[in-house]
């Protein structure tokens, strides 16, 4: 329920480390933002945050004193007051108020953003339990997807489809998409 993009150095270095540009925080930022509603408070205005997508970033609303306290003494160890840490143009350390996914008291999940919100008509097509082996890429488009090989019941099978979307780990997902990070992971 936490929001937090991560540090903007954590994706230039594996960007670095597969010698895969398009990983670089400057080339997901674009996503983030298309995928992000902010409403922050304390959220810098400018070109960092979205404000159109479909997952609803809010401030948490459910503070009581000792959050103030709590605020409050950190920044008397020295720790900075991050008013926004999804900002990569300002120092992501600090203490901060945590933002959230949380949209008219309902928690925001890729499925009620992405999925449920749709008309049955255009929701894709759900295999559980498979595992997705290889992501497929169009050929005259590289870095394209354009299907995916999984293995479901010991058996491989493959799909290709328009829009390809697949829930996995952070870790699953670097190995499937940067095949040459997998000795740096």
């Amino acid at each position: 329920m936490v929001f937090a993009r991560g540090n903007k150095a954590d994706y230039d270095q594996w960007a670095a480390a597969a010698e895969a540009p398009q990983w670089s925080y400057e080339n997901v930022l674009p996503y983030f933002q298309r995928l992000e509603s902010c409403s922050v408070s304390h959220a810098s205005h400018g070109a960092a945050r979205g404000r159109s997508g479909p997952c609803h970033v809010s401030d948490h609303t459910h503070y009581n004193h000792c959050t103030e306290v709590w605020i409050e003494a950190a920044q008397q160890c020295g720790l900075p007051y991050n008013a926004d840490y999804n900002d990569a143009s300002q120092p992501q350390e600090g203490v901060a108020r945590a933002q959230v996914l949380i949209h008219n008291g309902a928690r925001v999940t890729a499925a009620s953003a992405y999925l449920w919100s749709r008309s049955a008509a255009e929701r894709p097509t759900i295999i559980c339990n498979a595992r997705v082996t290889r992501i497929l890429f169009d050929e005259h488009t590289p870095l394209r997807a354009c299907g995916v090989e999984y293995l479901l019941h010991d058996a491989v099978a493959a799909t290709t489809v328009s829009k390809v979307s697949s829930s996995l780990s952070i870790y699953q997902s670097l190995d499937l998409a940067m095949p040459r990070c997998r000795a740096w992971l």
